[in-house]
């Protein structure tokens, strides 16, 4: 009876460390497609409800490929209209980063850069700046991993649509997962020529 219980108890714990996978947006990493997913193209998909949504998003998208799974999730904001300061954009982006740091550590590299020589240099250019490719604003991080279902590379950034509208991007992956996939999906591609 110990016996089997103890065989039973490890069992479990070996199952439970190989099965882990991280997710975001409630979608597992290395997983199926979450339902209600639309395929666009080239192995992306849009999905309209994921499980676990988060308020400050409104798109969501995976990278997939059936031998890989899920092998990149992507998240975009709302727009941010009217904030040439980058005001709105910044302050969503801070209380995000926060969170990220309380996740993955508080080690995140920060590229929070205007070039020396910006054109677009001025406080309310701050939007202007990163169309033009004057500013980076992002942050990212690196968890260590044990397997390719769990992500090795989380980044959050600051991006804009014109002059005056902003919108923050939120990305995970596991970068030899995301490899396969990528090989994957060239392949498939060059087979049809």
């Amino acid at each position: 009876m110990l016996k089997t219980f103890t065989m039973a108890i490890i069992f479990a714990a070996l199952s439970t460390s190989n099965a882990h996978a991280d997710s975001a947006f409630g979608i597992e990493y290395g997983g199926e497609l979450p339902s209600g997913s639309i395929d666009i193209d080239d192995g992306f998909f849009t999905v309209s409800s994921p499980p676990k949504p988060h308020t400050m998003f409104e798109i969501y998208s995976v990278k997939y490929t059936a031998v890989t799974g899920v092998c990149y999730i992507t998240a975009i904001s709302e727009t941010f209209e009217n904030d040439k300061y980058g005001i709105k954009a910044t302050a969503a982006y801070d209380k995000l980063a926060e969170a990220l740091d309380g996740k993955y550590g508080p080690n995140g590299d920060a590229w929070e850069t205007l070039k020396a020589d910006a054109l677009w240099d001025d406080a309310d250019e701050f939007a202007m700046s990163l169309v033009q490719g004057d500013r980076e604003h992002a942050r990212w991080f690196k968890p260590t991993t044990d397997s390719q279902k769990e992500f090795d590379y989380v980044q959050i950034a600051i991006k804009a649509l014109d002059r005056s509208d902003t919108y923050i991007t939120l990305r995970y992956e596991n970068s030899s997962l995301k490899e396969e996939c990528d090989e994957l999906l060239s392949a498939g591609d060059n087979g049809s020529l």
